[in-house]
């Protein structure tokens, strides 16, 4: 079995996993199709390392998270997840890990786009 699990640091170190489970979790929690999550996560931003705002659902967002975190941890509440700041959700590195996972639980084992571009420009940066 490929590991589908990206780290990603929250509250603790945490792993996203979007194998059928989540994607189905998703879909009752949310009441509508995992595409339509994918479809308005391909709008929020270009390569840059800032996100429009406008284009996401907090709602989604937040659902989405729980569904990728729940596998190990029974005791997550969607509630919990509430807890996070959007500015935590919204960083770099959640949403590079964030997309990496959904990308991989589809099958596509490589890096987001969105997260080679940005991750370019940090190093870019650093220098």
């Amino acid at each position: 079995m490929i590991n589908i699990e990206v780290p990603v640091q929250l509250d603790k170190e945490r792993h996203f996993r979007f194998d059928l489970n989540a994607m189905e979790m998703y879909e009752d929690i949310a009441g509508e199709g995992f595409g339509v999550f994918m479809k308005e996560l391909s709008s929020i931003g270009d390569s840059s390392d800032k996100v429009d705002l406008g284009k996401i659902s907090f709602k989604r967002l937040k659902i989405i998270v729980f569904a990728g975190l729940k596998h190990e941890d029974e005791a997550l509440k969607l509630q919990d997840i509430g807890k996070i700041s959007p500015g935590e959700l919204l960083s770099s590195d959640v949403l590079d890990a964030l997309l990496d996972a959904l990308l991989k639980g589809i099958g596509d084992n490589e890096p987001a786009p969105l997260a080679k571009n940005r991750a370019q420009r940090r190093a870019q940066k650093k220098k």
